[in-house]
């Protein structure tokens, strides 16, 4: 829904009159097509492509099936992959509470924030 959402806002960036879009999230295009989505980012995209549609432009969305052999999803694919791949420098945020009751502790779990930390407890939910 992201890539989604994304080549959409591109797309009211552009001046182009007509803008194809191909997807291979059959899940995220039907979010935008369905009655109705609690998804605050398919949201969002239905009202970029009314935008869109109200300056007299339109956006035409597709499915194409996954690891067939499309040359721009194979594209898409690889790209996705290598972002996936690489190392985050970023630290993750945790919210980090200690715990006395027993039933709580069962939901618990040690992690460390970097090589010399000392372990944490964090409640999982």
């Amino acid at each position: 829904m992201f890539a989604l959402h994304r080549a959409i806002k591109r797309v009211k960036k552009g001046k182009d009159r007509l803008v194809n879009i191909f997807s291979d999230s059959k899940s995220s295009l039907q979010m935008l097509t369905g009655p109705t989505t609690y998804n605050p980012l398919a949201h969002a995209a239905r009202r970029d492509i009314l935008d869109i549609v109200a300056e007299g432009r339109g956006v035409r969305l597709f499915w194409v099936r996954a690891h067939a052999g499309t040359a721009g999803n194979e594209r898409a694919d690889e790209l996705a992959r290598n972002a996936a791949l690489k190392k985050r420098r970023r630290q993750r945020t945790m919210i980090v509470f200690r715990c006395r009751s027993p039933k709580r502790r069962l939901g618990r779990r040690v992690w460390t924030s970097g090589k010399r930390d000392t372990p944490r407890e964090a409640l999982v939910i």
